[in-house]
């Protein structure tokens, strides 16, 4: 854990794979300061999601998520309807590029979320994003 100023960031999830997969090495971070928590998922699958919820539930973190950033841009192997339900953020934030190759988000993926209590937003449509610790709000630019 590490604290700079009022953020406190936790690195929660850090792999390194047997199978190759390139996504699997990525970090998935925690972040809380004023009373607010942020996930960052990286580019984790649903294996990584697994082993991220039982960090969740043993630093006491499980609904208490207010925002978290979409894994691997939306991709269908990210955000487990049981993971979405578990972390039950309030706000879900996707980045990804207009109109990209990959066809990312996966439509499943965006209907995930809403239906955990999520609200979406989404870099292709809504510009440059910000989540703000003070209010819990999230900006566009």
């Amino acid at each position: 854990m590490r604290s700079f100023s009022d953020i406190i960031v936790e690195l929660l999830w850090l792999l390194r794979p047997v199978d190759g997969s390139e996504n699997r090495r990525s970090c998935v971070y925690f972040l809380s300061a004023h009373g607010r928590h942020l996930l960052l998922m990286g580019d984790a699958d649903w294996f990584s999601e697994a082993h991220v919820v039982k960090e969740l539930h043993r630093c006491e973190l499980i609904g208490k998520i207010d925002a978290v950033v979409v894994s691997h841009h939306g991709a269908s192997d990210g955000s487990n309807p049981s993971f979405v339900s578990l972390v039950g953020a309030e706000k879900a934030l996707v980045s990804i590029g207009r109109s990209n190759r990959y066809g990312h988000p996966h439509r499943d993926v965006l209907d995930r979320w809403p239906s955990s209590g999520a609200t979406i937003h989404r870099t292709d449509l809504d510009g440059a994003l910000s989540f703000d610790f003070e209010t819990g709000e999230v900006d566009r630019y």
